[in-house]
């Protein structure tokens, strides 16, 4: 894959995380995280759900103005014996005929909007004339 469509779910790893809840009066105990997501090549990530590489953790991708996103959210998961997230989703450059679609509906919109105000304004015209005559 080329760096604008790189996956942000590049790889798995299961990471075993040591917390320490002494302070609070727990015992210690290990916790199950997927590795951090890379930093995408476009786009922006959000976590949706979680705190990003906990097991049941959601990071969604945004996607630059002019681009589309690819996929949907990424999952931290449990597997057989390791964590791994599920999913792919990259954001990818729209192509030059999805791009000058939108603009030639937004153009075409404008100017039917334009031809519509102005026979609006000559029947509204053409009624008042003959109001007065």
């Amino acid at each position: 894959m080329s760096g604008a469509t790189a996956s942000t779910a590049d790889g798995s790893r299961t990471e075993l995380k040591k917390t320490d809840k002494s302070r609070a009066g727990k015992k210690d105990h290990w916790q199950l995280q997927c590795s951090p997501i890379p930093l995408p090549a476009l786009g922006t990530q959000r976590i949706i759900q979680g705190n990003g590489t906990n097991v049941g953790s959601i990071v969604s991708l945004q996607c630059p103005a002019r681009h589309k996103l690819v996929g949907k959210d990424l999952m931290c998961v449990m597997g057989s014996n390791s964590t791994q997230w599920v999913g792919q989703t990259y954001c990818q450059p729209l192509s030059f005929y999805e791009d000058y679609g939108f603009r030639v509906a937004v153009l075409s919109s404008i100017i039917s909007s334009g031809i519509i105000l102005l026979l609006s304004v000559a029947f509204i015209t053409c009624c008042l004339l003959n109001c007065i005559k």
